[in-house]
């Protein structure tokens, strides 16, 4: 769906990941890719992939796996984990083996921040994206918005 070659990627939703009447942003629930919320606080994860099943993990620990046979808009939800500080993780399978991985992890106090282009403007009145990424001190993204 988004690329021939094997991937997995992790959202955060804020709120329910099957309520879209809290919609952010052009009809999609308001998301987060990052690991930083509250000890304790139930969050609905999202996992898209092109892999036949994921495995997702927090601080190494199995959480569960998912077919993505079992997910017709190829999204797969991961309803009110409680959070902990520390790395989430979704892994993508094909044929039984490990092809991909995607993790979020804590960050610590921001240190940094980066803007990332993702074109050159060749004229002056071009539009080009630019992602802004707050850093921690080892360069882990404590919040990132692209543009």
């Amino acid at each position: 769906f988004w690329t021939e070659k094997p991937m997995v990627h992790i959202d955060v939703y804020e709120g329910d990941a099957d309520d879209f009447s809290t919609s952010g942003r052009w009809g999609w629930p308001p998301m987060n890719e990052t690991w930083n919320f509250e000890k304790g606080k139930q969050l609905d994860v999202v996992t898209y992939t092109n892999c036949e099943s994921v495995n997702l993990y927090l601080n190494n620990k199995l959480i569960g796996n998912k077919k993505l046979a079992d997910f017709p808009n190829w999204i797969m939800k991961w309803k009110d984990l409680k959070y902990e500080k520390g790395t989430l993780k979704a892994v993508g399978i094909i044929k039984g083996k490990e092809v991909c991985e995607f993790e979020l992890k804590t960050a610590g106090k921001p240190q940094k921040i980066d803007f990332k282009a993702y074109k050159n403007a060749s004229k002056a009145d071009e539009i080009i994206q630019i992602e802004v990424s707050v850093l921690d001190q080892k360069r882990s993204s404590c919040i990132s918005y692209p543009y």
